[in-house]
């Protein structure tokens, strides 16, 4: 992945798109990340971001609500 997993699974999920979030999330894995790092750098970070998205309405409630 050229730029960070969190923009990559963050594109993926914003888009819906659940089998490319799959993907990035067993890459991850098996390049090594800890399990905790996911959750936090990857996971948080993403619905983080939705959140943030979504309160300055630049996604929908429908796009939020897809995760």
């Amino acid at each position: 992945m050229n730029t960070l997993p969190y923009d990559d699974y963050l594109a993926a999920l914003l888009r819906g798109d659940r089998a490319q979030c799959k993907r990035i999330v067993h890459e991850l894995l098996a390049d090594g990340m800890p399990v905790r790092t996911l959750y936090t750098d990857v996971f948080g970070a993403s619905l983080y971001r939705e959140g943030e998205l979504w309160e300055s309405n630049r996604i929908s409630v429908a796009t939020e609500h897809l995760h």
